[in-house]
């Protein structure tokens, strides 16, 4: 839940809401539906966004069908699929730590294992460049930041590569 919001909430408990935080509520309801259609711009992109970024990576890292067979392609998707759902789910709470804290670094143990770093940070990179592409710019500009959270997991000091 955003912060903001949830302080709010803890504030106001046992009162009503003074104008201010009316006034804050109703914005934050009318941005919601707002990230609300963005979420379902982004679902509705999924399928060809996912394309272009199991293209992009198995491009750019042939090696990757090498090393995991038939697999390979399927988990690139698996993957991204992931990292765009909760960038979406963190864009609709309009909160940066739900990704970073519930997923990116998570994220980073497990393919950090299992993956060569250059792979991982290619297939962000993808993911970032087919929002571009298929969402539009509002949208596009609204889930980016997310997905650029979990990059940068990657790209920080200390990522390893296997």
């Amino acid at each position: 839940m955003n912060k903001q919001l949830k302080t709010m909430l803890f504030k106001a408990e046992g009162r009503y809401f003074d104008e201010a935080e009316a006034a804050f509520l109703m914005g934050y309801a009318e941005a919601t539906l707002a990230r609300l259609d963005t979420a379902q711009a982004i679902e509705r992109a999924e399928p060809v966004i996912l394309d272009d970024v199991v293209a992009a990576v198995m491009t750019a890292h042939p090696e990757i069908q090498r090393i995991h067979g038939d697999g390979g392609a399927p988990r690139v998707r698996r993957d991204q699929a992931m990292t765009l759902r909760y960038a979406t789910l963190a864009m609709i709470q309009q909160d940066p730590d739900f990704i970073h804290d519930k997923f990116a670094v998570w994220l980073r143990v497990i393919l950090g294992a299992l993956c060569a770093l250059e792979h991982v940070t290619c297939g962000y990179r993808a993911l970032i460049d087919a929002c571009r592409r298929h969402l539009l710019p509002d949208d596009a500009a609204a889930v980016i930041p997310y997905i650029q959270i979990v990059l940068d997991q990657f790209e920080q000091p200390g990522a390893r590569s296997s």
